[in-house]
């Protein structure tokens, strides 16, 4: 039997040069492979989070705009009412002098007219008002001090100023605020019996009506709709006091028009939409552009990543045609161009004038929505500058003029980019959409 002499003792040094060569391919293969699956995964996250983000704040605001201006009338005030009715003249109307002391502070408007005279119109702007912003300024203009503007959000404290550092609003994003009753109410038991100043209100049997600390409630039916103040005597039970003396009587308000009463403070809904720089808790130091949505103070986070909110407004003027609008365009929309108002009967001195203040508000009916989202956080690692366009001015649709803006800090950026956003955030390397649709209101029945 034979026995071979030559055994397997080792690699030669060339096969362990090849050895190390595949083993080398095959390792920057899986890590490019690696790498490759991560920034699409990364990039698929970005998308799939901006769409959700886009979206949700789309349906958000679509849903308050559809219940804006809403109350207990849904009519026109035209078609109910008459001399010496309630309401001859206008749907929302008040009988206290609410520009003193805590109903001031609620951001109601005071009364127009001098004391002893009788109700007024509270103001359209009170239940619809935007303002187109810029980087530096609003119009119409936002007030800076809680009280100062009364017919929007300074009841609720004021929103925080434009800049860039964390919890200031962000620049170029535009403010809306609106308001709504919410709540079914509780019936009127009996018709409304006493003059405005000390009428009595009597509620059905076993209500347990609980007044907030406004002392104001609010009193409608299909036809009509009245701010009071009152005190609570009993659940069952409230007595107007401390309003404008008028020696009519709210006969209209009765269980046949299915009169109901809504306590203002938890009822009357006010709700503002803006954009505010929040910190990234993953990435100190960094900030990222939020929609937010404050409901009667209270401030919640609705999207993260939304760096333009943009609003147009469609105002149908005296002749029935529709026009889009900024916020400015509406407030500054004469009479003569905002639609007819209440006919039968015609408006009288002093409510008149004050339809006139700021009718376009009354004449929307429509709010288109224009959102700019993007991924929050870089989508994917590209070999050339980050890049992508947008409106200059940050306008929705006001131009056709667009800007290149790139990240310096992800390479050179091409002549004429900008490296700064409107919010004044870097662009970032993200993926962005624009997200846009149309709201009827459906309640701004003035």
């Amino acid at each position: 039997m034979t026995t071979s002499r030559h055994r397997q003792r080792g690699l030669s040094l060339i096969e362990l040069m090849i050895a190390l060569l595949i083993g080398t391919i095959l390792l920057l293969g899986i890590t490019s492979l690696f790498n490759t699956t991560s920034n699409v995964n990364r990039m698929e996250n970005g998308l799939a989070r901006l769409q959700e983000n886009g979206r949700f704040a789309l349906s958000r605001i679509a849903e308050d705009l559809r219940m804006a201006t809403a109350m207990r009338s849904m009519r026109k005030a035209s078609e109910g009412g008459g001399p010496g009715a309630t309401n001859p003249d206008r749907p929302v109307l008040s009988f206290a002098n609410l520009g003193t002391g805590a109903w001031a502070a609620a951001g109601l408007p005071a009364a127009p007219t001098a004391p002893g005279t009788s109700r007024y119109l509270i103001p359209p702007s009170y239940f619809l008002r935007g303002h187109d912003c810029t980087g530096t300024t609003c119009a119409p203009a936002i007030a800076a001090t809680p009280g100062s503007d009364l017919y929007n959000v300074s009841g609720y404290g004021a929103l925080p100023a434009l800049g860039t550092t964390v919890n200031s609003r962000a620049r170029g994003g535009d403010v809306l605020t609106l308001r709504y009753l919410r709540g079914e109410g509780i019936p009127l038991r009996t018709e409304f019996s006493g003059p405005v100043n000390g009428g009595t209100l009597r509620l059905r049997a076993g209500s347990d009506f609980q007044l907030g600390p406004s002392g104001l409630v609010v009193v409608g039916d299909y036809a009509t709709t009245a701010i009071m103040a009152v005190r609570r005597i009993d659940g069952e039970t409230l007595e107007g006091v401390g309003n404008l003396p008028d020696a009519r009587v709210l006969s209209a308000f009765s269980p046949d028009n299915d009169a109901r009463v809504n306590d203002f403070d938890a009822d009357l809904v006010t709700v503002t939409y803006y954009l505010r720089l929040t910190a990234d808790p993953s990435r100190p130091g960094r900030l990222v552009s939020t929609l937010r949505r404050r409901e009667n103070g209270i401030d919640v986070a609705v999207a993260e990543g939304i760096e333009r909110l943009d609003f147009l407004y469609h105002v149908e003027d005296r002749l029935g045609r529709m026009r889009p609008l900024t916020a400015a365009q509406v407030q500054a929309l004469p009479a003569a161009d905002c639609a007819q108002a209440s006919l039968n009967p015609p408006l009288v001195p002093p409510i008149a004038g004050q339809d006139a203040l700021n009718c376009g508000w009354r004449s929307v009916r429509a709010i288109e929505v224009f959102l700019l989202a993007n991924t929050v956080d870089d989508a994917g690692v590209l070999e050339e500058p980050f890049q992508y366009a947008f409106l200059a001015t940050g306008a929705a649709n006001a131009a056709n003029v667009v800007q290149v803006a790139c990240d310096p800090a992800y390479g050179t950026c091409p002549g004429g980019s900008i490296t700064t956003l409107p919010s004044g955030l870097p662009p970032g390397r993200m993926l962005r959409r624009e997200f846009r649709t149309v709201v009827t209101l459906r309640n701004n029945a003035y």
